[in-house]
């Protein structure tokens, strides 16, 4: 069984990714040309941005709070962060946003959209407590219910025009992923989601420094009626950060793609309770937990605020914790951060965040949205006695997505094509990316998917078969073959002699699945000066990754251009006109001699 390959061929030892390495690195993504924000979302400009409470102010707070001191010392300490420019929405997903998803997916509904008469429900309680006489029909023992019952025969759920623009809640952070997956977008870290709150200001809530009970869906909401009240979206328009970007704090925790560790420069500290003795604050960080900002309704003033912060485990369904989206400015980018989940380590040579450039992804995508007045007009007043208001101008309804992207290996670590070459014939095929596509291909023959992109050099005739490979000139493996160690498995291939091929290997099995060859010779110039674009090549019918990776001092970059054509029932997606943008070449049909 072909064996994995190890790291050091991948990208340089650190030592080797100095400060004009990742100088350079940064350079070469200015000359990307992203493209502009989607509808549905609002773009955030980079800067630097104060994440975490002040701990001055804090431990006065938490003097006076002793009780959740502990939770409170993971908000601190601050210090300013430099965040790229990104997207956002101006609401939580609501949930006739998500009800789009369940319907094309078949994905669980949340256990808010139940339809149970009271009867149903002490009849639930009654068989669940023969075993467990404390069990009740609420928190996380509704949602494992939920989990365990929600496709029973006879079971009925519906999303309630009634609380169509509320936030959907009972979204679980895997939840939250599958459905940014689908519409082609991502969760936002936490620095961006402090960015989009508070920007260049040090404020505590996105309107101002004050907390005001007027402006903030939480426990001291002021009309008392709407306290302890999850609410519609935007029914509070003056809780908006200076982009616009409303319900940031109060109304629905909100999941972030970030993990509940210590912010940066934290150090344990002591405060002194309220009878004078010392309290040691060290938070209960969890490296395994998603972190959920902004508090909710269920929350007092203090909770609420830009700084708040909580750790959770990530399968957790609460009816208090919700979403918003988020999405980088560059094509296909929110895609390959979530499909490269499945990629082995050891297949990739590195981990996923220490191999790929993700900053400098490039494809093609298509975002589809639904008809806002036709999900308006379904719309039914929310129940007596809460706001009804219209959500943000931004707000849209994502309705699907389609892409072909390709992330890049952050370096090589050779230093010219003819060694990169060389040792491909001797160690295996080099890993140069990652290529995601949610559309079938025709060439090479496969599903959608995502795969590592593997290099292999000129291979004499003689050498194909040594790979476990067929030969194009008929050789095949001798009987009983067994395949050089750290190569994958090239039994399904047939190769040509002298031909420099892409190899599509499964993320997770280490098998090769197709061999493309490359368009023209993979070559190897200045890094600055290296083609790393989109080519819809009409001439050809393919989509052309004209893409580079650099070497290993970051001076120079090995180029490559791979040919992929993707296939679609009543589609045809070599044409400008599939795809979203402008962030392509488009090289048109060779006229015919004569």
């Amino acid at each position: 069984m072909a064996g994995f390959q190890g790291s050091s061929r991948l990208f340089p030892p650190k030592a080797h990714r100095s400060t004009p390495f990742l100088m350079l690195q940064a350079a070469l993504l200015l000359l990307l040309a992203p493209q502009s924000p989607t509808t549905g979302l609002v773009e955030i400009p980079a800067g630097r941005t104060l994440v975490g409470g002040d701990l001055k102010d804090y431990k006065k707070l938490m003097a006076s709070k002793p009780g959740v001191a502990q939770q409170l010392g993971a908000d601190t300490p601050r210090s300013q962060v430099d965040v790229a420019s990104f997207a956002i929405a101006p609401t939580e997903v609501t949930n006739e946003m998500y009800s789009r998803y369940v319907e094309a997916t078949g994905a669980q509904p949340p256990v808010t959209w139940l339809v149970i008469s009271k009867e149903e429900r002490n009849a639930i309680i009654q068989e669940m407590q023969k075993e467990d006489p404390s069990w009740i029909f609420e928190g996380l023992k509704k949602s494992k219910w939920w989990d365990e019952h929600w496709q029973d025969e006879g079971m009925k759920w519906e999303m309630a025009p009634e609380i169509a623009t509320s936030p959907v809640v009972g979204i679980s952070h895997d939840d939250a992923r599958e459905y940014c997956k689908w519409a082609g977008l991502r969760l936002p870290t936490e620095e961006e989601w402090v960015r989009a709150a508070r920007g260049d200001s040090d404020q505590s809530w996105p309107y101002g420094d004050e907390f005001d009970r007027k402006l903030v869906a939480c426990t001291m909401t002021q009309p008392r009626n709407l306290s302890f009240k999850l609410l519609p979206v935007n029914s509070m328009p003056e809780n908006s950060s200076s982009y616009g970007i409303v319900d940031l704090c109060g109304n629905a925790w909100e999941w972030t793609d970030s993990r509940f560790n210590p912010l940066p420069g934290f150090k344990s500290f002591k405060i002194k309770g309220k009878d004078g003795k010392p309290i040691t604050i060290l938070p209960p960080f969890d490296g395994s937990a998603p972190v959920i900002r902004g508090g909710a309704f269920n929350m007092p003033d203090y909770g609420t605020s830009v700084d708040r912060r909580h750790g959770i485990f990530n399968i957790a369904r609460l009816e208090f914790v919700g979403f918003r989206v988020a999405s980088s400015l560059n094509a296909c980018t929110n895609a390959l951060l979530y499909a490269t989940d499945v990629i082995d380590a050891r297949i990739l040579g590195a981990t996923v965040e220490e191999g790929l450039d993700f900053s400098a992804t490039i494809g093609l995508e298509k975002r589809q949205f639904a008809d806002l007045d036709s999900i308006a007009a379904a719309r039914k007043a929310p129940e007596q006695g809460l706001p009804n208001p219209t959500p943000p101008e931004a707000y849209a309804i994502f309705d699907g997505y389609s892409c072909i992207g390709l992330t890049p290996v952050k370096a090589i670590n050779e230093s010219s094509i003819a060694k990169l070459s060389k040792n491909t014939t001797r160690e295996g095929p080099i890993p140069v990316g990652v290529l995601h596509s949610t559309v079938p291909l025709s060439e090479p023959n496969l599903v959608p998917g995502t795969w590592i992109l593997s290099y292999q050099g000129e291979l004499k005739a003689a050498e194909i078969t040594k790979t476990g490979a067929r030969s194009t000139e008929g050789e095949v493996p001798p009987e009983g073959f067994e395949a050089p160690e750290n190569w994958p498995d090239y039994s399904d291939l047939t190769l040509a002699p002298k031909t420099e091929y892409i190899i599509f290997v499964a993320p997770d099995s280490n098998r090769a699945l197709a061999a493309i060859p490359l368009s023209s010779k993979a070559g190897m110039g200045t890094a600055k000066k290296a083609p790393h674009k989109m080519i819809i090549n009409k001439d050809r019918g393919s989509i052309d990754f004209e893409f580079r990776a650099l070497d290993q001092r970051g001076r120079k970059a090995f180029t490559f251009r791979l040919p992929v054509k993707p296939i679609s029932k009543g589609a045809d997606l070599i044409s400008e006109t599939a795809w979203d943008g402008s962030n392509f070449e488009i090289k048109e049909p060779v006229p015919e001699e004569g």
